[in-house]
């Protein structure tokens, strides 16, 4: 009994230091938010960090939500492929409370030097993503990963970001030179003084 007992701690001594620190994060995050089913987020999210490693999790709060409430987000680029170039588009995923009996919500995140490209079929101007994925969202066979791929075949299609346009650099107007100067009248010269006498 013994021995057996020792085998179980040891498995699980080692599942837990196979657990990378991503991982390890998204699980001390899920801890701090009242997730309805917090072991399907855990589950979720593992596994988008262990196929997009350049996704992390981070808490933020929800978009739109009037009382400012966080949710566990991931946070990061996903990879596309267009006309041939490889590209990172920046994007941001939340687990809401309710997850998975609701849709999670996905964003494109711009960098400073990019803005979401107007007019997109899937990203309105303020980056909130809308996919028939999540129109059709169904808790036992949709999930976070899937969404993130659905994300990568249509950004692949049409990219949701450009680079930002800048303004043409023109030198500052020259500042007005002074209006020239009234000639000015000879003032009279007046005679010296008289030389005193002694």
């Amino acid at each position: 009994l013994l021995v057996s007992f020792f085998h179980i701690f040891q498995d699980c001594l080692s599942e837990q230091m196979s657990i990378s620190p991503s991982v390890a994060r998204l699980h001390q995050l899920c801890a701090t938010i009242p997730y309805t089913f917090v072991a399907r987020v855990k589950a979720d999210g593992e596994q988008v960090l262990k196929h997009y490693p350049s996704l992390s999790a981070a808490t933020a709060p929800i978009p739109g939500d009037p009382y400012g409430k966080q949710a566990v987000s991931l946070v990061g680029t996903v990879p596309i492929s267009f006309r041939g170039s490889e590209y990172n588009i920046p994007v941001q995923l939340w687990f809401v409370q309710a997850y998975p009996s609701s849709y999670p919500l996905a964003f494109v995140a711009p960098t400073p030097s990019m803005m979401v490209k107007p007019g997109h079929q899937h990203v309105d101007s303020s980056g909130r993503c809308y996919f028939p994925y999540l129109s059709n969202w169904r808790k036992e066979a949709s999930n976070m990963i899937g969404l993130i791929n659905e994300m990568i075949r249509a950004f692949s299609l049409d990219p949701p970001v450009r680079e930002r346009p800048t303004l043409p650099s023109s030198s500052p107007p020259p500042s007005p030179s002074p209006p020239p100067l009234a000639p000015s009248s000879p003032s009279p010269i007046s005679p010296p003084p008289p030389r005193p006498t002694y």
